[in-house]
């Protein structure tokens, strides 16, 4: 549940270059306000901690500060300095220097909660009941204080599409708001760093995320590469807003690098000691795969072959589907609402609309499920088919965990 949160309303010089369409705009960093807050502990045990092993809150901290940002304009409050207090007043304070045609830039990274209907809090550094640091303060302190035009709003948390309400707040005088989000704001967050690398990622000008290699990195390719990323490698969704600015904006902070992969944006499943791990394609040289890896916050490339991979596939059940979600181990009733890109909506039966959230397949569970064989590699394992559809089975391999789940042909399966 660590959240991640980046107002960013960004800054330009010489390397930082945004596009709108075809004209293009050049901030100056003098105007340029960049406020931090990264905790991954907390002075409640209750709440678990983070490692700080290669965090990627200072990263992005330092990325932004290469641009030739004031020293003076930057604030990082670090763990125990994020205290609800100081968080409040040395925001309120950086904010009252902003002037006309600045940008500012607020992060938070840690623990994101939500308690019933109530807002969704970024737990400083003391945080209890009552004593939290909410999304609605935000935006409240940026209406109040904040004199530019343009807001980026970003957030790797739990909850964090909280942000993207504030968005449509703070752009009420005709700001520019952009806000991409880790989740939506009725889902838990992965407790990797997926979302703030990506980030990392298109502003430092990876190739990869250039999808039309056009040397520029627009707001568009960001949504797509951050989609793919928290899909793929995270199983949740992901957000993205953009108000009064236009979608082919190039936000990347550095030149776009010339190294372009050749495998276009493919994600697959290798296979390491016994389990299906998420990678990306970086090269594919005949039968020979590079891949790339995540943990955590920090990435490894592995040479394999083609046959130790497999696609990373998933099934939708659809809209007005009467399952079973699971929530923290147990199962509850539900109706399907919507279904985007492979991720349902549902609704919990007898609670309010503040339990919706977004759930991949294999939270969800029906009647439907029948006992089967199905055969992998020369051998044939119990299984249950999920689903059925044009002539092929979705199946989840007993005792196995949902990496091992796959579409499988009729005649490798036996029911």
């Amino acid at each position: 549940m660590r959240y991640i949160f980046l107002f960013l309303f960004l800054l330009n010089q010489h390397a930082l270059t945004l596009f709108a369409g075809n004209n293009s705009f050049r901030s100056d960093p003098s105007k340029t306000f960049v406020f931090v807050a990264g905790v991954l502990k907390w002075q409640d045990p209750s709440l678990a901690a983070f490692s700080d092993r290669n965090r990627k809150d200072e990263e992005l901290f330092r990325l932004l500060e290469s641009t030739g940002i004031p020293a003076a304009n930057m604030i990082f409050l670090k763990d125990k300095a994020a205290t609800l207090t100081n968080i409040k007043t040395r925001l309120q304070e950086l904010l009252l220097q902003t002037r006309a045609g600045a940008t500012f830039i607020f992060y938070y990274a840690g623990h994101g909660i939500r308690a019933g209907n109530g807002p969704v809090c970024f737990a400083n550094y003391d945080y209890k009941d009552g004593n939290g640091f909410s999304a609605t303060i935000v935006s409240s302190l940026i209406n109040q204080y904040f004199k530019g035009d343009e807001v980026w709003l970003l957030a790797d948390c739990c909850f964090s599409g909280a942000l993207l309400d504030e968005a449509k707040t703070i752009s009420g005088n005709g700001r520019k708001v952009v806000a991409f989000t880790s989740a939506t704001s009725s889902n838990i967050s992965t407790g990797n760093w997926t979302f703030t690398q990506t980030m990392i990622d298109c502003f430092s000008g990876l190739a990869r995320a250039d999808r039309d290699k056009n040397k520029s990195i627009s707001l568009a390719e960001v949504k797509t590469e951050l989609f793919d990323a928290m899909l793929y490698r995270e199983k949740q969704m992901a957000g993205a807003a953009f108000i009064n600015i236009k979608e082919n904006t190039a936000i990347q902070l550095q030149p776009v690098s010339d190294t372009y992969n050749n495998s276009g944006t493919r994600y697959v499943y290798t296979l390491r000691e016994g389990k299906f791990e998420p990678a990306r394609v970086l090269t594919i040289q005949g039968n020979t795969l590079r891949l790339e890896l995540y943990h955590y916050s920090d990435k490894e490339t592995i040479t394999t072959s083609v046959s130790n991979t497999k696609p990373i596939e998933y099934m939708v059940y659809p809209a007005g589907t009467s399952v079973m979600v699971e929530w923290k181990g147990k199962y509850y009733p539900a109706m399907i609402k919507k279904v985007q890109n492979g991720v349902h909506y549902i609704q919990y039966t007898g609670y309010d609309d503040s339990w919706n959230e977004w759930v991949m397949y294999d939270r969800i569970s029906t009647r439907d499920r029948k006992p089967c064989q199905v055969e992998w590699q020369g051998q044939w394992y119990p299984a249950e088919i999920l689903q059925e559809k044009n002539g092929r089975y979705f199946i989840h391999y007993t005792g196995y965990g949902n990496d091992w789940d796959e579409w499988a042909p009729a005649v490798r399966v036996k029911q």
